[in-house]
């Protein structure tokens, strides 16, 4: 049942329709030169994972200028989007030299508790799922649930790019499916766009050169404008530069938003499917 994704594309199609703020982000974050609505209708396959493109549309990542500039209203999570340090980290130095020295070795100013407030927003606000042990479930009729696993494993050395949306997992009739997909369900892949939501932020610390004949990347070269070092009277703090972070917190939030909102209509290809 699972693997029946033409019901499901019906659901996202009516969606935009219902919602054309909605289409018109995604359509400008992630798709190149067409809409949201022409993507989808161009998919076919058999799953979340089996499944092609059958017209010539590339998909993309946002630049800082589309994200700055959108007029989408974040619905759920709006007060993570006025706090700079929601997700991203600050370190505060008594001298310039110090401030050097500590300087982090990343294009962005964060620690391991990024993933962590990543996960506590977006539960904070599916109060209709209710933690377990270790996840979160929702029980959709008498046979149907929905688990949702944080994934929690990421290192030291892991980046921001990383980041990845709960596995999800379907129980019917005490039956489990298998995840969808395994390493956990994207925005995008609700949206069968074959890419995290949160490469933005490797494409961002990077530049990236293209073979665009072929759609390859040929070299990767690093940027080195990020974090920086901000002066006060007393102190020298790291962090990166507050217009940046303004934009990058705007678009975490606008992505678990769109998450949220896509995660209901999955909800409902669910009940259909198990009625």
């Amino acid at each position: 049942m699972i693997e029946n994704i033409n019901d499901y594309k019906q659901l996202l199609l009516k969606d935009f329709l219902e919602n054309q703020k909605i289409a018109m982000v995604l359509s400008t974050f992630f798709i190149v030169d067409y809409s949201i609505n022409k993507w989808i209708e161009g998919i076919t396959g058999n799953s979340f994972i089996d499944y092609k493109q059958t017209y010539p549309i590339k998909h993309k990542v946002p630049t800082i200028e589309e994200i700055k500039n959108t007029d989408y209203v974040i619905q759920h999570f709006s007060q993570y989007a006025d706090n700079l340090y929601s997700f991203f980290s600050s370190k505060k130095c008594k001298t310039y030299e110090d401030a050097l020295n500590n300087f982090p070795g990343f294009y962005y100013c964060f620690d391991l508790t990024f993933f962590k407030n990543i996960n506590k927003a977006l539960f904070d606000n599916l109060t209709d799922y209710t933690k377990k042990k270790d996840f979160y479930i929702k029980k959709l009729n008498n046979s149907t649930s929905i688990k949702l696993y944080p994934i929690k494993d990421y290192k030291k050395y892991s980046g921001i790019s990383e980041y990845r949306f709960p596995r999800i997992i379907i129980e019917n009739a005490g039956e489990e499916s298998i995840p969808i997909p395994l390493s956990g369900l994207d925005l995008l892949n609700f949206l069968f766009i074959n890419s995290p939501s949160f490469i933005f932020f490797y494409a961002e610390s990077n530049i990236i050169e293209m073979d665009e004949k072929q759609n390859r990347i040929i070299n990767v070269i690093r940027k080195y404008d990020e974090p920086v070092i901000y002066e006060t009277d007393n102190e020298f703090i790291i962090t990166n530069s507050l217009e940046k972070l303004s934009c990058y917190n705007k678009y975490i939030c606008i992505v678990l938003d769109l998450y949220y909102h896509y995660l209901r209509v999955f909800e409902k290809w669910v009940i259909q499917q198990y009625g």
